[in-house]
């Protein structure tokens, strides 16, 4: 639904003038931050606060705490937030301030609120500097080190922990394969073939692309004995038929089981950064074999994704000194 201007949330008139322009346009923007919060409150039954709360909250307190102009204040403190923030957070905190200066799809702006008051110069110089200042490049696909887990340490603490069966086995066959969960959960006893001591699994992954998977002979005969399988290799009775395990739910369920056992919460697409980060960091692999193994179209994603981890923190200060 298109949203249009009597749909926004807005001021019912410009607070009063002051000697002090700064202070004005700081109680505007607080005004606005305010309603934002109620809107947020009421559309979440009280449960959360507008996330541009703290930031916009943050950057009136500074404008006062140094005795800034609005204009020169807010290059200032993006200038600041670049030098102590990640680039994400610095992100956030610009998109919240332009926001509420200049308005969003679903609410009014601090130029709009003083539109007969604010100078022209004042405003133009507001726009020109809300585009001229940039945002800090992110690496979208960079993963933080507190989504890996270690093979050595937490992945047997973590099967130790997992008392729901079909959790820990799911757990076992990502931990072997760096399958994505909708992979694993798709998975058909007729895509697998029994190969000496391990059985050969074909995955159907993004766009519907097949790669190939290895999961030893032992984990293949305990999924089934204990999944039942008929069709799919995890599948389970509901409400009378079989079918597959939900994604959402076993996402959940693994969360759960992180969380009690290793202190964090980790998602099951934790499990494929950890695979990909043990074969790459811990056992030197070549990046062609854990693209490969990954379903990646080359190395160039793999390494965009894990470069960072491939030397670790323990590595760096040897190298260094």
């Amino acid at each position: 639904m298109t949203t249009t201007a009597h749909d926004k949330i807005s001021i019912a008139s410009p607070l009063p003038a002051r000697a002090d322009n700064t202070d004005r346009y700081c109680q505007v923007l607080l005004e606005l931050q305010r309603r934002a919060d109620e809107s947020k409150l009421a559309d979440t039954a009280g449960r959360r606060m507008d996330s541009y709360h703290h930031d916009v909250r943050q950057f009136v307190e500074y404008l006062r705490a140094n005795g800034l102009a609005l204009v020169d204040g807010l290059e200032a403190w993006i200038r600041e937030a670049k030098q102590r923030y990640r680039a994400r957070t610095v992100n956030r905190k610009l998109a919240a301030v332009r926001a509420r200066i200049l308005g969003s799809k679903s609410m009014v702006g601090l130029v709009d609120v003083l539109e007969d008051q604010l100078p022209a110069s004042t405003r133009a110089r507001l726009e020109a500097a809300l585009r001229k200042i940039k945002g800090v490049k992110v690496n979208s696909n960079a993963v933080r080190g507190s989504k890996i887990m270690d093979y050595q340490h937490d992945l047997p603490r973590l099967l130790d922990a997992i008392a729901e069966p079909a959790v820990k086995l799911v757990v076992e066959f990502m931990a072997h394969t760096g399958a994505r969960i909708s992979e694993v959960l798709t998975a058909e006893l007729a895509w697998c073939e029994r190969e000496g001591d391990k059985v050969h699994i074909w995955l159907r992954g993004k766009g519907d692309k097949e790669r190939e998977a290895w999961i030893p002979a032992d984990l293949y005969q305990r999924i089934v004995a204990h999944c039942g399988s008929t069709r799919w290799l995890f599948e389970h009775t509901w409400y009378g038929e079989r079918r597959p395990y939900n994604t959402r739910s076993m996402t959940t369920r693994i969360g759960k089981w992180t969380q009690k056992a290793l202190g964090r919460k980790l998602s099951a697409h934790a499990l494929r950064h950890s695979f990909a980060t043990h074969l790459l960091r811990d056992k030197g692999k070549d990046p062609k074999i854990a693209a490969k193994l990954l379903g990646h179209k080359s190395i160039t994603t793999t390494l965009a994704i894990y470069d960072g981890y491939i030397v670790s923190a323990a590595d760096a200060a040897v190298t260094i000194g």
